[in-house]
């Protein structure tokens, strides 16, 4: 196997991303300027501090809810109930796993939310390691990340092909020489990794 270690991201190749369809919209039962509102303090001040860990959870739900006028555990609900399994991802995953390949997610995201997918998708536990941004410190495309991601599988760089649907990231990983696929909706990176495409809807 040319790359026994699959990198690779969570939101928009495993899990479908709350923040990048309706989640504002709901929150702000439809107000559309109330909604717009949350969005922008969302991506101008509060997920790089939270998904680096210099923000608790309480503190994103509570600043949403001055905005939305919703409840904090209301916010949070929709939040997680919002992420729902890509078919393409998790198919490829399996697959990979399977060869005998070693798997780390690679995630901008809070580590307290793994465990509810560790519990919620039996597909989770068919990943081998996890470089999460909150627990890291810094989040992709720092360089930084990767840095430690490869510290993290203990692997020397040209064993690892790292998975992501932003092009910032797979621009920054290939700054390092990390062999790196673009997930852009289709399935040409599953082909590329080698892997058929076997669509499946199981958790």
């Amino acid at each position: 196997m040319r790359h026994p270690i699959l990198a690779i991201d969570l939101g928009g190749v495993l899990l479908h991303d709350p923040t990048r369809g309706n989640f504002w919209r709901n929150i702000a039962r439809g107000d559309e300027q109330l909604a717009a509102a949350a969005r922008h303090r969302w991506l101008a001040e509060l997920r790089t501090p939270f998904e680096t860990g210099h923000l608790s959870e309480n503190e994103v739900w509570g600043a949403l809810s001055l905005i939305t006028r919703l409840k904090p555990e209301d916010i949070r609900s929709q939040f997680l109930g919002g992420f729902t399994e890509i078919n393409l991802g998790i198919s490829a995953l399996r697959s990979f796993s399977s060869t005998g390949g070693r798997t780390v997610l690679a995630t901008n995201h809070y580590a307290p939310w793994l465990d509810i997918w560790n519990r919620k998708f039996a597909w989770f536990r068919k990943i081998d390691y996890i470089a999460c941004s909150s627990e890291m410190g810094y989040r992709k495309p720092d360089e930084r990340y990767f840095v430690e991601l490869l510290e993290i599988v203990n692997a020397p760089v040209e064993s690892v092909i790292f998975v992501d649907d932003d092009l910032t990231n797979i621009e920054s990983a290939q700054s390092l020489n990390i062999e790196s696929l673009y997930a852009d909706g289709s399935d040409a990176w599953v082909r590329s990794l080698g892997l058929a495409n076997e669509d499946t809807s199981h958790g």
